[in-house]
């Protein structure tokens, strides 16, 4: 059984993040909010595979782990018996190109770390998680 139940990423394009606002369907989680890129680990991914796969399908962009500028282990949100992964990650403006949003979710936007902290229509542990960053990286 996978220790891992969920993964985010902050997807950097210069100095802005890949959101995505999620559908606004009641039965769903944070619906009507902006989101990270990310999902659940499924079956026996790692949770980069997982990763790799969810910016796949949300996005249509592909990422690899030279990408990686940060990461962190969380207790999942959603199963706090299991763990969750946050990646950083930067791709250049040429590999955004091909972005495009998937089956789920209602826009993909580019936005600073600021402008979502500010909104009120983010999700709060999202916000967390993106400040830990921000925390983190001061002294760089």
């Amino acid at each position: 059984m996978n220790e891992y139940h969920g993964v985010k990423a902050i997807v950097f394009v210069n100095d802005k993040m890949v959101m995505l606002l999620r559908d606004n369907i009641p039965t769903i989680t944070y619906p009507n909010m902006w989101d990270l890129p990310g999902g659940g680990v499924e079956g026996d991914e790692s949770p980069f595979e997982a990763l790799m796969r969810e910016v796949r399908e949300e996005c249509n962009l592909e990422i690899n782990e030279s990408h990686i500028l940060w990461q962190k282990e969380y207790q999942s949100i959603m199963k706090p018996e299991k763990k969750s992964m946050f990646y950083v990650l930067t791709i250049s403006p040429e590999e955004f190109e091909t972005a495009e949003l998937g089956d789920e979710g209602q826009e993909m936007r580019l936005m600073t770390p600021r402008e979502y902290l500010e909104k009120e229509n983010g999700i709060d542990f999202i916000k967390d998680r993106i400040r830990d960053y921000i925390e983190s990286t001061k002294a760089d």
